[in-house]
């Protein structure tokens, strides 16, 4: 609804008392959709279209993120989903946020890709599904290498064999011409759903990424109930379950992400396919002194 101006000596009435009162509270209750925001500027309300771009650019969901984290966060880059809350009106928000920071361990799987730069204790965008654009590494030049997931403490994604997020595009070339290896580049990716087995280091010694966890027993932390209990192997774990550690280093007393299934793992020495392989005592690597796995590829030299 539009006033008109009013001549001079117009006579006051309710219809129009009225209706500049229904201005006034259609005013009061307008409210922004996803990435737009209202301005009270001293000519009346402005809409506010500088994050619509930025949250458009992309056939995927946006989320409203807080860096929880001492570390900033880049734009495009992962980060580690710590936990959903929401705020009551006249704080952050009135809406559900996710808490973030920079990836640990644990966080392989649960992650958001910040669509903004997000300074530690600060608040922004992040997609939490659907295609993005996301900061990857390569450690090789693989085509088995087409998902993506975190790496403890990084900025980018990492290639693998498995992760949440398909790779649908990235950049093969540099600007010499010289393909893209062990170096940060783009990439397009697609949030998959998939989530991986959480894990309790009840070992004395860190197991790094890739690195071969004996599977204990299911153990109960007094927070979480069936978790599973893992170590690096040792000469009493000959039997015991080989799992594959994910995500980064899980240093003894702490949680990590792990999966039985196809992963990428430290070998020992260069093994060929179908090569029987699995945990050693003492080692962080897979050798041919256990057994339980099975050699797909062998990457690098």
């Amino acid at each position: 609804m539009k006033l008109p101006d009013f001549a001079p000596n117009t006579r006051v009435t309710t219809a129009v008392l009225n209706k500049l009162a229904r201005q006034a509270n259609v005013g009061a209750n307008l409210r922004a959709g996803r990435g737009l925001s209202w301005r009270n500027l001293a000519g009346g309300p402005q809409l506010d279209l500088a994050a619509a771009q930025l949250l458009e650019s992309e056939p995927a969901t946006a989320v409203l993120v807080v860096n929880t984290g001492a570390d900033d966060i880049e734009a495009y880059a992962p980060a580690g989903i710590v936990e959903s809350f929401g705020k009551l009106d006249g704080e952050l928000q009135t809406q559900r946020c996710l808490s973030v920071r920079l990836p640990k361990a644990r966080d392989a799987g649960d992650i958001v890709i910040t669509a903004q730069r997000i300074p530690a204790g600060g608040a922004g965008w992040a997609w939490s599904s659907g295609t993005c654009l996301v900061r990857l590494y390569r450690w090789f030049q693989s085509e088995l290498l087409d998902k993506a997931d975190i790496l403890a403490g990084k900025r980018y994604a990492l290639a693998s064999i498995d992760g949440p997020l398909d790779i649908v595009w990235s950049q093969r070339y540099d600007a010499a011409g010289s393909l893209i290896v062990s170096q940060e580049h783009w990439a397009v990716v697609r949030f998959n759903g998939r989530r991986q087995l959480r894990w309790f280091n009840s070992g004395t010694a860190d197991v790094p990424y890739g690195s071969p966890i004996s599977i204990l027993k299911t153990a109960t932390d007094g927070l979480v109930a069936g978790v599973l209990s893992g170590r690096a192997p040792n000469s009493a774990d000959t039997l015991s379950p080989c799992f594959m550690n994910l995500g980064g280093t899980v240093k003894a007393g702490e949680y990590g992400k792990c999966t039985a299934g196809i992963a990428l793992a430290r070998s020992k020495v260069a093994y060929n396919s179908l090569d029987t392989v699995g945990a050693e005592q003492g080692q962080t690597a897979v050798s041919n002194a256990g057994n339980g796995l099975f050699v797909i590829a062998r990457m690098g030299p």
